[in-house]
């Protein structure tokens, strides 16, 4: 049986002024080093619910919601007799 590294980076950050750390998520393929991130947290318990902020977690909501206005523009399109002309 092969061993497998994983990596659990140690999050430091200050809350109410005091430093406070948490462990976050484990991951085998690479280390933080130091790394500057985004976390958020409850200030009356910071160290049970601080978590890292993914980057790209407020975009898909967003995402979802504008291909569903796109899906809801193009099927009205196709509904409705009128069609869009240029002045050409």
């Amino acid at each position: 049986m092969s061993k497998k590294e994983t990596y659990a980076p140690v999050i430091e950050f200050l809350a109410n002024g005091k430093r406070t750390r948490f462990t976050g998520n484990y991951e085998s393929y690479r280390s933080s080093n130091g790394q500057m991130v985004v976390i958020r947290y409850n200030p009356k318990q910071p160290i049970s619910t601080a978590r890292v902020v993914n980057p790209l977690e407020g975009l898909v909501p967003w995402g979802m919601f504008g291909m569903g206005g796109l899906a809801v523009v193009f099927s009205v399109g196709a509904l409705l007799p009128i069609r869009w002309s240029s002045s050409e």
